[in-house]
């Protein structure tokens, strides 16, 4: 596939190899006009031919995880470029090197750092959890109006069209088993008003997530243990690896009502399986 001119809506791609794990998470940003766009992810193995596309369903969000790369010659460096379509036009990213970011000494630096931390929250309160980057684009609830927010029925409720009040088919992204902790006691507890009279109460605990995404405003944290649900909220902080490379966020999420739409958002039923998302 060609190359197509480098569009100025891509701010940037960057790419974070996890050794070991034969995956890289590609992760861009964009200006807010195409940040609600399709986007499809290519890889190529020398950066200039035979140039793969990655999902043939398309990704709305920021981020993509390719499982499937296999490297057995260290002399070959595969590159990536992302593609976004909106309203019938297209925006190509500038290509990147699989080391463009960090190099082969600096991500094993990484991959240390972060089997330390894995080491620290499995020893302590840690635990496996689901994080549900939110939807930025889409297919719209017929049933939502999204600028107002207001619901029409619950026809799509419970169906394969649900949007759990979103306003967009799904309303999450696939779900990514990350590693995670409640900061000792940090839950603050008060009132929140609701729907009809009365108010109810809620929680805003404290999190340290161990995530190569960094969890933005409004996506959906799950423990799968307890099914307790939080909604990542404003000043999250996370320590990068030479201020590029994330490594674990101290985020603050609110805990949800168990009448919450987000309560119908499906969650794998094994969460013991091999925590290769972090």
């Amino acid at each position: 596939m060609a190359v197509n001119t480098i569009s100025k809506e891509f701010l940037n791609v960057t790419l974070f190899p996890k050794l070991g794990q034969r995956s890289v998470t590609i992760t861009w940003a964009t200006v807010p006009s195409i940040a609600d766009g399709a986007f499809y992810v290519y890889r190529s193995m020398d950066g200039v031919s035979n140039w793969r596309l990655l999902n043939d369903t398309p990704v709305y969000n920021t981020f993509y995880e390719d499982t499937t790369i296999e490297v057995k010659n260290r002399t070959i460096v595969p590159h990536y470029r992302v593609l976004c379509e909106k309203d019938g036009e297209s925006y190509d990213s500038a290509i990147i090197g699989l080391y463009n970011t960090l190099t082969r000494s600096q991500l094993g630096i990484v991959n240390r750092i972060k089997m330390e931390e894995l080491r620290k929250l499995r020893g302590s309160n840690g635990m496996p959890m689901f994080l549900y980057p939110q939807l930025l684009g889409g297919v719209p609830c017929k049933f939502v109006d999204r600028e107002t927010g207001d619901h029409y029925g619950h026809g799509c409720k419970n169906t394969d069209e649900d949007c759990y009040g979103t306003g967009l088919v799904g309303g999450f992204s696939k779900p990514l088993l990350i590693w995670g902790a409640l900061m000792g006691d940090a839950m603050t507890s008060g009132t929140y008003a609701v729907d009809g009279p009365g108010e109810t109460d809620y929680g805003i605990a404290s999190f340290r997530l161990l995530t190569t995404v960094i969890p933005q405003v409004g996506d959906l944290l799950v423990l799968p243990d307890v099914d307790g649900r939080y909604l990542i909220g404003e000043g999250s902080i996370t320590l990068k690896f030479k201020g590029v490379y994330p490594v674990v966020t101290e985020a603050k999420a609110t805990l949800l009502q168990h009448n919450h739409d987000f309560y119908r958002v499906p969650v794998p039923v094994d969460s013991t399986l091999p925590h290769g998302r972090y």
